[in-house]
């Protein structure tokens, strides 16, 4: 029954996945077609769309039905598309469709996150390889719209006769650098709120699972592995790495800190590893 409920919780993610997909290779396809297009912005649409066009046939590979007999799912991308479109006096704005797409593009890196997390849990070693590659993908693709959105602006007010005014001493040469301190200043807020995140001491845990070494030690989800016999720990990484320096059926000894802050000691088991070749 669990495993009956893990395939449709799969199948329902893969088809909502599908439909995001060919919403924005359809938006994409309809950008790349528009004319006047940025040079720059017509490059990197190009360039998205060939990376991700191969998305939908790879998530359609892993549905377990007949190709013809998907169901079509809804995806809410094709609206922010809709709203994008027309700009200002009729014209369709190109910074409006790039805004459309990296919110797509965004949406979409969430879907694959996700879909990462239940191919994890479940243990489907197909989608543990497709979902990371896709949402890599996707990653890119909103930082590639990071780095176009200010000369598309720019290029949009030239095609209103607006130049820049800016009184700065670049600007007033004639050597605009507005384009560039704009682009500059997107990458260092992302790359600030990216290093901004809070990390206390130590693993977080999860609910452990039924009848596991820890669900029975009473550890509970919201606990926080501090170290593995006793070398800190910090993420994911550290605790593979540590528990991999015993052998299959070795005592392992971890470090825990409830809710309440209070430590203690638990000894374990290494009981379980993939097969190496």
């Amino acid at each position: 029954m669990t495993e009956n409920k893990g395939q449709l919780a799969l199948q329902d993610r893969l088809m909502q996945l599908v439909a995001d997909e060919t919403e924005i290779m359809r938006a994409l396809e309809r950008q790349i077609a528009l004319t006047p297009m940025h040079p720059d912005a017509g490059k990197t649409l190009t360039d998205i769309h060939n990376a991700i066009k191969g998305h939908g046939e790879s998530l359609r590979s892993q549905l377990e039905v007949s190709p013809g007999s998907v169901p079509a799912a809804q995806s809410p991308i094709g609206g922010l598309f809709d709203f994008a479109s027309p700009g200002r006096g009729g014209t369709e704005l190109l910074s409006n469709n790039l805004r459309a797409d990296f919110a797509a593009f965004n949406y979409a890196a969430l879907g694959y996150a996700a879909l990462h997390e239940m191919s994890l849990r479940l243990y489907v070693p197909a989608l543990r390889e497709i979902a990371p590659q896709h949402l890599q993908d996707y990653a890119q693709a909103a930082q590639a719209v990071n780095h176009v959105i200010a000369p598309v602006v720019a290029w949009e007010l030239l095609q209103d006769d607006l130049s820049c005014s800016c009184i700065c001493p670049m600007c007033t040469l004639g050597a605009c650098g507005c384009v560039s301190c704009c682009t500059d200043t997107i990458a260092e807020v992302w790359q600030e709120a990216a290093l901004a995140a809070d990390n206390p001491p130590g693993f977080p845990l999860q609910t452990p699972r039924p009848g596991s070494q820890l669900l029975l030690a009473g550890v509970q989800g919201g606990d926080r592995l501090l170290d593995v016999d006793g070398q800190p720990v910090q993420n994911f990484m550290d605790v593979q790495a540590a528990v991999r320096r015993h052998a299959i059926g070795e005592e392992v000894r971890l470090r825990i800190m409830d809710s309440s802050g209070e430590g203690r000691d638990i000894i374990v088991r290494h009981l379980n590893d993939y097969v190496r070749g």
